[in-house]
């Protein structure tokens, strides 16, 4: 990999030696920043709702089987990383890896169990299962589901009779509604009575995705969505972002999806429909085309897995 095409957050060279003397620095501020700076970067933002999150500056403050710790994850190219710190027992772990399919995740909280020992909660799964995943009806919840807070898109299948998020994790059903995502805690509920009012599909209900820290995302269903050759048209033309300093040209593609290229005429790929004015991948990264008052779509949004409604004025 160039190391100049990526800089400060994927563009520096260390060592797990390193990335521990900084995380140590992170105990006092002694050798940097000082006190004030460390306290800083240790406070956990708050929401507008009220709600302390785990994200504070540039890091994450949680648990790890009740103990508190302090890590960060990273990766670029081929490269992944994991730095974490449990301050109550002094023990810090550091993992870099060069192989893209790793997980330095898991294999520092591997080496940090051997050493934290008792202090380790046992792992229970927060729900139990009522059903078995043949006794619940499933594929009546398969399909896109849209977020009513910001737009993000949801999708649900089914492989071998068992509900999947996407085609990653498995749902274990807790009783025919509510369904367990893994061991992580987070539950998804559906909706007592299906809530979907178009389109030619079967009908099916509105979900809660309800997280560990109690946070709840309500998901619709959306009808799905296959343009024709006029709504396709509507789309095309030239987005520019000021913030983001960068063009992105959308044209028509024959397949029914829409062909992205850079101003440079480099493509960047072709996007399927999710859903109306909505293009992409559920979980993997999304287009949303934005209309005026009148309906002429001015602007679109662009959001992936490291960013957020970047918007694109459309100048012709």
């Amino acid at each position: 990999m160039p190391f100049e095409n990526a800089h400060g957050n994927g563009g520096l060279i260390t060592t797990p030696a390193d990335l521990l003397k900084w995380t140590a620095n992170l105990e006092t501020g002694g050798s940097l920043g000082g006190p004030r700076l460390v306290e800083a970067m240790h406070r956990q933002a708050t929401l507008t709702s009220g709600r302390t999150i785990e994200y504070a500056s540039g890091l994450f403050v949680t648990k790890y089987r009740g103990v508190p710790e302090v890590q960060h994850s990273g990766s670029t190219a081929g490269y992944r990383a994991f730095l974490t710190r449990f301050p109550r027992q002094g023990l810090a772990v550091a993992v870099l890896c060069n192989d893209g399919s790793a997980n330095p995740t898991a294999l520092a909280h591997r080496v940090a169990e051997g050493y934290l020992g008792d202090a380790l909660q046992s792992v229970a799964m927060p729900v139990r299962a009522t059903q078995t995943a043949s006794s619940v009806a499933v594929d009546a919840f398969a399909g896109t589901y849209r977020s009513t807070r910001d737009g993000a898109p949801l999708k649900l299948t089914v492989q071998n009779g068992q509900l999947r998020l996407g085609n990653g994790a498995a749902l274990t059903p807790v009783d025919d509604r509510h369904f367990a995502l893994g061991t992580s805690g987070a539950v998804i509920a559906f909706d007592p009575s299906p809530s979907l009012r178009s389109g030619s599909g079967q009908a099916r209900s509105a979900l809660r995705l309800i997280g560990v820290d109690g946070d709840t995302l309500r998901y619709e269903p959306v009808a799905p969505f296959a343009p024709t050759a006029a709504q396709l048209a509507e789309y095309a033309g030239t987005y520019v972002s000021d913030e983001a300093e960068a063009t992105v040209v959308v044209t028509v593609d024959g397949t029914g999806g829409l062909r992205l290229t850079d101003r440079y005429g480099r493509s960047q790929g072709t996007v399927p429909p999710l859903y109306k004015d909505t293009f992409g991948d559920a979980g993997g990264g999304d287009i949303r085309l934005l209309r005026d008052a009148k309906g002429t779509v001015t602007g679109l949004s662009v959001r992936e897995s490291r960013a957020w409604d970047v918007r694109f004025a459309r100048r012709k």
